[in-house]
């Protein structure tokens, strides 16, 4: 049970989000002030692709066979922070260039394999998004224009 409640904790937003802000300054006093230029400049910086990785973890988990409602009741808590997370970041995105950078690229892709993988569509994320029935990324207005856009021109 400790390794789930260390699980849930570095798995919310607000840690995520810590995490990155002290990365960040780090980085900035390591460099005489200069902003990352990417995100990869800085450690653990795509905080998208890490709470995706760990909804995903949490949606694989099973602990029905244990009989563990408490566990069940946890992991579904990372699922739903988690996809709340990834929607109310995409719902930031001010353009939708933005939308579509951060919905194509995905920094951890080599350390799982998208159940549903298409190497056909450069949105993987939405395409797993839709399989996975992660309704509020999919249902996003940014992720519908992709979608429609995507559809025209098909």
């Amino acid at each position: 049970q400790r390794h789930l409640k260390i699980f849930h904790a570095v798995s919310t937003p607000s840690y995520r989000l810590a995490k990155y802000c002290f990365m960040y300054k780090k980085f900035k006093l390591e460099n005489d002030g200069k902003s990352p230029t990417q995100l990869k400049d800085v450690p653990g910086g795509d905080i998208f692709s890490q709470t995706l990785h760990d909804v995903k973890i949490a949606m694989n988990l099973s602990v029905d066979e244990y009989d563990l409602a408490d566990y069940n009741k946890q992991l579904k808590n990372i699922v739903k922070e988690g996809r709340t997370f990834v929607g109310d970041l995409l719902s930031l995105c001010e353009n939708l260039q933005e939308a579509k950078l951060l919905l194509s690229k995905d920094s951890l892709l080599k350390h799982y394999a998208l159940e549903h993988e298409s190497t056909e569509w450069e949105y993987q994320r939405l395409d797993e998004a839709c399989l996975s029935q992660h309704k509020y990324l999919v249902t996003q207005d940014f992720s519908q224009r992709i979608f429609r856009e995507t559809w025209h021109k098909s």
